[in-house]
């Protein structure tokens, strides 16, 4: 039993360790400078409507980003995650954002390191509809 218990606060020391490690090798912006440029963005998703089932849309910056933070921010609820040069949301938070922000805009904020250099492009928006075969019902 005592060493049972020894192991698991050892494990959770550990999983405690790699998160702070983790956190720390995250890029934080810092001195962001606005700009007029559109979104280098592959596949271009700005200003659609999407269903709320829809897999996670994941994208690329076609420029010399090394680093991206990206806000998905809905009525009821904000998540901010940062990226390389893809930004890959991970499912369950997507799928979460999306169910609870079923109907409304959610707005989508990329800020990109490029050479040293944070740049805060500007905000585009996402129309979540109410299911898959709603697009002529709901116009946001």
């Amino acid at each position: 039993m005592k060493e049972a218990r020894i192991m698991k606060e050892n494990i959770t020391y550990y999983l405690v360790w790699i998160i702070c490690l983790l956190a720390g090798c995250t890029p934080t912006p810092k001195q962001i400078e606005d700009t007029t440029d559109p979104i280098p963005m592959y596949p271009d998703y700005t200003d659609i409507m999407i269903p709320t089932n829809i897999a996670p849309l994941n994208f690329l910056l076609r420029n010399d980003a090394d680093a991206m933070q990206v806000t998905l921010k809905g009525k009821s609820k904000e998540i901010q995650l940062s990226f390389g040069k893809k930004a890959i949301f991970p499912l369950n938070l997507w799928e979460s954002l999306l169910e609870q922000e079923v109907g409304n805009r959610l707005q989508i904020t990329v800020v990109a390191r490029i050479k040293g250099k944070w740049f805060r492009y500007p905000s585009f928006y996402c129309c979540l509809l109410y299911t898959s075969d709603a697009a002529d019902d709901l116009l946001c």
